[in-house]
């Protein structure tokens, strides 16, 4: 089946109305009537919509899947989700090559539109750096530079 049910039902009650009226020929069918059923077979053939091919959305699906939630943007993680949720409700029996193309650009849309979380700035430990974010630590190494200094001084005096 290489058509939508819906546009494929329509071309067969063409030719069904076609061969129903070939059957029943009787001298008062006319010209114009055979005429109408053919054009209706062809314009039925014309609106015919092919099915699409699920198989490279198929294989998107599975490729964005192995992506991990945590590394995105909570929006972003959304919008690829969505995304996917959309491409898996196509129906094989019923998605068109536009349905695929479509849901294969969303998908690929959603991917691109990935956005990683902005970096965080690193916790101080108050305990490492002397509680007031290092503050304390770089007076008291200068408190004992200069005790030194006047240590030595002092031994030179004497």
């Amino acid at each position: 089946k290489a058509y939508t049910k819906e546009s494929y039902d329509n071309f067969t009650t063409a030719v069904n109305a076609l061969s129903v009226f070939t059957t029943g020929l009787t001298d008062n069918a006319t010209e114009e009537e055979g005429a109408a059923l053919v054009a209706a077979i062809e314009e039925a053939k014309a609106a015919l919509v092919k099915l699409g091919d699920l198989a490279p959305v198929t294989a998107k699906i599975a490729e964005l899947e192995k992506l991990v939630a945590d590394e995105y943007t909570e929006e972003s993680w959304k919008a690829l989700t969505d995304a996917i949720a959309a491409a898996k409700a196509l129906k094989a029996d019923a998605a068109t090559e536009a349905d695929v193309a479509s849901a294969l650009a969303a998908l690929e849309a959603a991917e691109k539109g990935l956005a990683k979380p902005a970096p965080t700035e690193p916790a101080t430990d108050p305990v490492a750096d002397g509680g007031c974010g290092g503050t304390i630590a770089l007076g008291a190494t200068v408190v004992v530079a200069v005790l030194g200094t006047a240590i030595v001084l002092k031994k030179k005096e004497n």
